[in-house]
């Protein structure tokens, strides 16, 4: 419809749907498993994972990615630290009270998204926990068909 009246777009999308000038195509799978390999990169171990809604496919290849990436490095991520949340910023915050507040602080998360990685450093702030010891990785790269 847009083609027919004129109007100028570009589409966001995980599977290339439109003509490829027109289509950013995210990969979450892989995003996700760079964002894991980052993580235990830096040594962390005791590692949260803060999903976006299960209904959505970007937070189900997000949520597979990331826990094939630990998994294929011998780390298995305990259901504890998979809290299914919305992609929002209240929804980082509620996944954050969670994992941050406890007596077992995760040392680092991953988020499905930014405005979820804002709610957790929000908390993170509140609770006095140093932020760069928290690195919430959201990015999921982009790329052109």
């Amino acid at each position: 419809m847009l083609d027919e009246i004129g109007c100028r777009f570009t589409r966001v999308a995980a599977l290339p749907l439109d003509e490829s000038s027109q289509m950013v195509v995210t990969h979450d799978r892989d995003g996700a498993a760079e964002a894991a390999d980052y993580l235990l990169s830096l040594g962390h171990r005791d590692i949260a994972l803060g999903t976006g809604p299960s209904a959505y496919r970007s937070a189900h290849e997000r949520t597979a990615g990331f826990i094939d990436a630990l998994s294929q490095r011998g780390i298995e991520l305990p259901k504890d630290r998979i809290i299914e949340a919305g992609y929002t910023f209240e929804s980082g915050v509620a996944a954050a009270e969670k994992l941050l507040l406890g007596k077992r602080r995760p040392t680092a998360i991953f988020t499905g998204n930014d405005e979820m990685a804002a709610g957790i450093y929000k908390v993170a702030l509140r609770a006095g926990i140093n932020i760069p010891r928290i690195p919430a990785t959201p990015g999921v790269p982009l790329r052109r068909c």
